[in-house]
């Protein structure tokens, strides 16, 4: 889901999200679910070391990844922003760049992209309008996975 419902006007918005760790918003509370390992995503034959990421284009969608960077410990030479999954899963298909996700991202890229495993993990959060603790999010809350 894109990050940009929660700036829709008021009955546009949704009771509440799931995203990427660093994605909130101003006027909303967000509180941890599960995490899940990273993987680097890549072109067959266009598969860097970790260690090279410094080097690389770097291909993604949506604010939290300047916090899954920070933790990683990288800054690629380049970074270049999709409007959503679709177009990057394209660009790294194409072989514009490489981009970091989790592993259960994998569905999204297709045949024509790698999947690399790599040293960190993503972790996905509740995200809700403050004063809107409604007792379907108190469950999601308490059994984030049903």
């Amino acid at each position: 889901m894109a990050i940009e419902v929660c700036d829709g006007e008021d009955a546009d918005r949704p009771d509440a999200i799931v995203a990427p760790y660093g994605e909130r918003r101003p006027g909303w509370r967000s509180a941890p679910l599960w995490s899940e390992p990273l993987a680097l995503y890549v072109r067959p034959g266009h598969a860097p070391e970790p260690a090279d990421l410094a080097d690389m284009t770097l291909v993604t969608c949506g604010a939290w990844t300047s916090a899954m960077l920070a933790g990683l410990g990288v800054s690629p030479a380049h970074i270049h922003y999709g409007r959503d999954w679709r177009d990057v899963a394209t660009l790294v298909a194409e072989g514009f760049g490489i981009t970091i996700a989790g592993i259960s991202a994998a569905e999204i890229f297709g045949p024509d992209v790698r999947a690399l495993p790599i040293d960190g993990w993503l972790t996905y959060c509740v995200y809700w309008r403050e004063g809107d603790d409604t007792p379907g999010l108190g469950r999601l809350l308490e059994h984030p996975h049903g």
